[in-house]
């Protein structure tokens, strides 16, 4: 083991709080024993960060453990605090498959990422991964049915679709990923994406091509179609790395990878994908992560030798100091300014000067008609400066 690897071990080890560390030790891969708690352990602060890092529902598989070291009126409160997350998580998954049937009816091509059926893939169970949302990724040809489609299931978007012309949805097509939307009846947000990241340049496949690759996966209550073991692994990578991975829920979608499908899948494969999309650096600090907090051995393929790229050093550098902090995450400045110093930037010049001339923002504060979208080119210096104001 190197020295940087010990500089780093010794960081997190001892910028963890006593609440943090048990929690960590919980998912520990190598460990035997039983968990420990420390006189200086604050229940509370524990509580609190289960919710800061979206945990609750997982915690409750690990019930019979936290009986060795809760007293009974704390294991109430524990139990209190997360069951109402497992019935949230049932009710998103009803809603998962309920809006899966309908685009198949319809004959979208759709596919559920994150939410309840990577909980499913990941944990067993559809409950156990904490969501706030659920995304679907369709085809961009395919926006307009699915957006008829949600309205008609009561969600509601800021971004009114309904009439646009052909050119209208290329330009918003061009200048974002998704449009969010909501029901306010069951508090349910949804997401619909044609790509799964802003940045058309950052994900190394187009649409088009994770359809082509999917695969049919069989989940008892429907077959769904899914996203390749490689390419979901990527995605994850990315979008962690990306948000410095400030929640650790989302290292242990990596961690459930690596345990339960390390071995199937094709780590040369995703490796030369990654290096030529310039996402190499994400997706091995990623696994290091992992390997570093968690104890999970490392696929064959990575060596120790990679922490001599001073860009994952410093990307696993960012992420320990982001999942650590909790001033950083109170602090709604602290954690965009954190979030954006892994920046990719534009790696190609169209989304540059897509993202100059229009922003998905502008549409929502300003609501024209599609025979005026032509307007929305002059009034983005406005817009921008207002958002400026009254956003402060």
């Amino acid at each position: 083991m190197t020295d940087r690897i010990h500089v780093l071990k010794n960081q997190l080890t001892h910028r963890m709080s006593e609440e943090f560390k048990l929690l960590i030790s919980l998912f520990d891969h190598q460990r035997t024993t039983p968990l420990k708690r420390s006189e200086n352990f604050s229940f509370e602060l524990f509580i609190q960060l289960l919710g800061r890092h979206r945990i609750r529902p997982l915690i409750i598989e690990y019930f019979d453990e936290f009986k060795q070291i809760l007293d009974e009126k704390e294991l109430d409160h524990l139990k209190k605090i997360c069951q109402p997350f497992v019935m949230r998580q049932m009710n998103l998954t009803k809603v998962t498959f309920r809006i899966l049937e309908l685009f198949k009816q319809e004959g979208i091509p759709v596919i559920s990422f994150k939410g309840p059926i990577l909980s499913k893939k990941l944990f067993d169970s559809y409950t156990s991964r904490e969501s706030i949302d659920l995304d679907f990724l369709i085809h961009p040809d395919d926006l307009s049915k699915a957006d008829l489609i949600l309205k008609k299931e009561n969600f509601k978007s800021d971004l009114e679709i309904s009439g646009w012309k052909d050119w209208n949805l290329k330009c918003l097509k061009k200048i974002a990923a998704d449009i969010p939307y909501q029901r306010i009846s069951d508090r349910i947000n949804l997401e619909l994406h044609w790509r799964f990241f802003k940045q058309s340049a950052i994900y190394p496949k187009s649409c088009t091509e994770v359809f082509f690759d999917t695969k049919k996966s069989d989940l008892r209550i429907a077959e769904v179609t899914a996203l390749k073991d490689e390419d979901e692994l990527l995605y994850l990578c990315i979008h962690g790395t990306k948000h410095s991975w400030f929640r650790i829920k989302w290292l242990l979608d990596i961690r459930q990878i690596l345990i339960h499908s390390g071995n199937e899948i094709n780590w040369q494969q995703i490796s030369e994908i990654a290096k030529s999309n310039n996402n190499y650096s994400a997706l091995v600090s990623s696994l290091f992560l992992v390997h570093l907090i968690f104890n999970v051995p490392l696929p064959k393929l990575f060596k120790l030798k990679e922490f001599s790229d001073e860009k994952i050093i410093n990307q696993m550098e960012d992420a320990i100091h982001a999942f650590v902090n909790d001033n950083l995450f109170h602090d709604p400045n602290n954690l965009i300014n954190q979030v954006q110093k892994f920046n990719y930037g534009y790696r190609e010049l169209k989304d540059f000067l897509w993202n100059i001339l229009l922003s998905k923002h502008d549409i929502i504060l300003i609501n024209l008609p599609p025979s005026l979208f032509w307007l929305y080119f002059p009034l983005r210096p406005f817009s921008i400066i207002y958002r400026k104001i009254f956003s402060r």
